[in-house]
């Protein structure tokens, strides 16, 4: 079995108002990160168990009530890599990896904007690396996470990682905090 995981990269100026947006949300408990590339993440005990639906409502909400974009990942036992990308509460873009695998069947990623994605991206980002990222899934989603955290400009280890497994003490010491 791979991992599977849920977080929310947050584009956002300070910790504070994250964990008021996620209080709001409903999303605590929660590990909250320190600022980082100018991206908060939050890793919501309620998401861990891979509801797409309360994933995508809480990210809503959060972007919502900071007027800010978030983006929420999931990876499902390795093999499946979806995101939703919010704004000032609407979703712009989403992309599935692996769209036929709980049903079994394969079929080609689905959607996945590069120009829109672009907006939110660092330094060194190009339509063509978001492109090359969100085509052929590769062998772990985890990597595909990783890999698109790291052109919009969030650490890799953050952005392959959910609630188990900061509360297992994944990340760096004193980078993220549980808030009740």
């Amino acid at each position: 079995m791979g991992n599977s995981f849920t977080n929310l990269q947050i584009r956002a100026g300070g910790r504070e108002p994250v964990v008021a947006a996620l209080r709001f949300a409903g999303a605590l408990p929660a590990y909250v990160s320190t600022g980082g590339g100018g991206w908060i993440s939050a890793y919501p005990q309620c998401t861990e168990a891979q509801d797409a639906e309360l994933l995508q409502r809480i990210a809503g909400a959060v972007s919502r009530r900071l007027g800010a974009p978030v983006i929420a990942f999931l990876v499902h036992d390795s093999d499946n890599f979806c995101y939703w990308l919010f704004d000032n509460g609407w979703k712009h873009d989403a992309y599935e990896s692996r769209p036929g695998f709980f049903e079994g069947r394969d079929a080609p990623p689905e959607g996945g904007d590069a120009a829109m994605l672009m907006r939110y991206c660092g330094p060194g980002a190009t339509r063509e690396k978001i492109d090359a990222v969100l085509g052929e899934p590769p062998p772990h989603a985890e990597d595909q996470a990783g890999s698109l955290a790291e052109l919009l400009g969030i650490r890799r280890e953050r952005a392959e990682a959910g609630w188990k497994y900061v509360g297992q003490g994944d990340l760096r010491a004193g980078e993220v905090e549980k808030v009740e």
